[in-house]
């Protein structure tokens, strides 16, 4: 038998301004995205490096963004494990 798990990290990012008017600089947008890249990286790894994985096969789907909605943004992966 298998079952999908989903895994996510969602972050903080930075957003227009209430006003409407206020954009995000550059360098936040470039802060930002090299974040996601990193967590991007990190949820592969945790996938990879879990112990609770060892014993059992493991299909991990691509990592997918998610958002920016409400001020986050983040990342996700699903993964089909043998249960």
């Amino acid at each position: 038998m298998q079952t999908t798990i989903e895994l996510g990290v969602a972050r903080c990012v930075a957003v227009t301004a209430p006003d409407g008017q206020s954009a995000p600089t550059c360098d936040q947008r470039e802060t930002d995205a090299w974040g996601l890249v990193l967590d991007a990286r990190l949820l592969r790894e945790a996938v990879a490096c879990c112990d609770a994985l060892t014993d059992v096969q493991v299909w991990p789907s691509a990592v997918t963004p998610m958002g920016p909605q409400g001020g986050c943004a983040g990342v996700t992966v699903q993964i089909t494990v043998e249960v």
